[in-house]
């Protein structure tokens, strides 16, 4: 729908009859009929327009004859005043109506023809209408944890355990420790890569590989070679489960004859203020109070999170609208394709998330609806508050997008400008404002995390 720059789309078109049909959720069908005088100053404003602009060999542009220019852009002239048609008598209809169109579904029209009235039938699809829940004051109970000693003690004891070193022993091999192996691989006797596939190559044979209760050639293998000694040579059996992460291995029993190289204990650093310089703290004591820091910065990091799935949630069940079924499709697939990746990453293979691809799409449907009420509900909040993202803000969001990517902030920002990527991001930090700003007005209760609490999911 295109009109001419010289043409009058603004003008309000008269029109005989509009009717409005509700055929679904925040549908509607219009039908809009101009009449036979409108037709005609419709045709006449275009064909003055073609008069002003026309070339025609022999003559200057917007000298040449109307008969003749009237002839050779017949075609067009009758295209472009159908359109013009179109866009004046949707936008009289809307005005009258007084309809709050989110998407135009499609047009169904008819040629203009001169002497005859006009229809053109329009799908739109309409904002959501509701009125704002009670958005202050919303009250949410939040599980507190305190960070006690006890915590503190498990923070310093999982630093400990990252400065860990191994020592190789003259042992037997208990469940603590770490064995380097050799080994080789078969299936019924036929080496990995002949029965599985290019994929189990690499397990054909591996040498000075380490395994422990924490890493394994997979499930139950390490505990097969407890009580082995340096020298001694063991066949462990391994069955591969059916969501096993290397797909060639899924339901395979695999025989492996193992030679254990070393058997290596774990060496733990004391805990003191050597272990403390090893963290950049000047002692034990200063460590410790780091830690408890970052314990009591992530309790309330939690609690928020808390109060933000309440909220969110208190939003969506607070209110009950329907919602345009593109924004909800559009919205699916992307929850679906979330979901696909996150089980890609897991190593789940095609065919696994082929059997679950039901169960993915009612869990991203039901999401996408959830998270699509609640940013229409955030997106009115925001109008009512007159809440705003600033440049600040949004510059803010970018430069912590471009670290976490490890890309250039110039260059990051430049590839989400042309990708489009900056108007979701926007949109995104500005909802997570407004729901920070009703999270504010929340009434709190707060109790201890061993009393019951309501579970709620995160917010969007």
């Amino acid at each position: 729908m295109v009109c001419s720059p010289a043409s009058a789309c603004n003008r309000k078109a008269r029109f005989v009859n509009v009717t409005v049909e509700n055929i679904g959720p925040c549908k509607r069908l219009l039908r809009v009929e101009g009449d036979v005088t409108e037709v005609e100053k419709a045709f006449d404003e275009v064909t003055r327009d073609f008069l002003k602009h026309a070339s025609l060999p022999g003559f200057r542009p917007g000298k040449a004859p109307k008969d003749m220019v009237v002839r050779r852009f017949e075609k067009e002239i009758q295209e472009e005043t159908t359109n013009k048609l179109v866009h004046d008598l949707y936008k009289a209809a809307v005005e009258k109506e007084k309809l709050k169109v989110f998407n135009i579904v499609s047009v169904e029209e008819c040629k203009a023809n001169r002497g005859q009235p006009f229809q053109v039938t329009v799908t739109v699809e309409l904002e959501p209408e509701f009125e704002l829940p009670q958005y202050k004051q919303i009250p949410v109970t939040v599980q507190v944890n305190p960070v006690t000693e006890a915590d503190v003690d498990k923070a310093i004891e999982a630093l400990r355990q990252q400065r860990k070193t191994y020592r190789t022993v003259e042992r037997p091999l208990t469940a603590e420790d770490v064995a380097v192996i050799n080994a080789t691989g078969t299936v019924d006797g036929v080496p990995l890569s002949q029965k599985l596939g290019a994929a189990a190559a690499p397990y054909d044979s591996v040498k000075g590989f380490w395994v422990g209760a924490q890493r394994e050639l997979g499930p139950n293998f390490f505990t097969q070679l407890v009580g082995a000694k340096a020298g001694e040579k063991r066949t462990v059996e391994v069955v591969y489960p059916a969501d096993f992460g290397v797909k060639e291995f899924a339901n395979q029993k695999v025989q492996y004859e193992v030679e254990v190289a070393e058997v290596k204990e774990a060496v733990l650093p004391p805990v003191g203020d050597e272990l403390a310089k090893e963290y950049d703290a000047e002692n034990l004591a200063a460590l410790r109070e780091g830690v408890r820091k970052d314990l009591e910065n992530e309790a309330r990091y939690q609690e928020l999170r808390q109060v933000l799935g309440q909220v969110a949630q208190r939003l969506v069940d607070s209110v009950h609208f329907e919602v345009p079924e593109s924004m909800l499709q559009s919205r699916t697939r992307m929850e679906v394709y979330n979901q696909v990746a996150a089980l890609q990453q897991r190593g789940l293979s095609p065919e696994q998330i082929e059997e679950q691809k039901n169960d993915i799409y009612e869990y991203s449907h039901r999401m996408a609806l959830a998270r699509l009420k609640l940013d229409l509900i955030l997106e009115r909040i925001a109008k009512a508050e007159n809440i705003q993202l600033t440049k600040e803000e949004l510059a803010d969001e970018l430069t912590m997008m471009a670290y976490q990517r490890q890309a250039d902030l110039k260059t990051f920002i430049s590839e989400v400008q042309k990708s489009g990527e900056l108007a979701s991001i926007s949109h995104r930090v500005l909802m997570n404002k407004v729901l920070d700003f009703v999270a504010g007005w929340a009434e709190l209760n707060k109790q201890a995390a061993s009393e019951p609490s309501p579970t709620t999911p995160p917010p969007a």
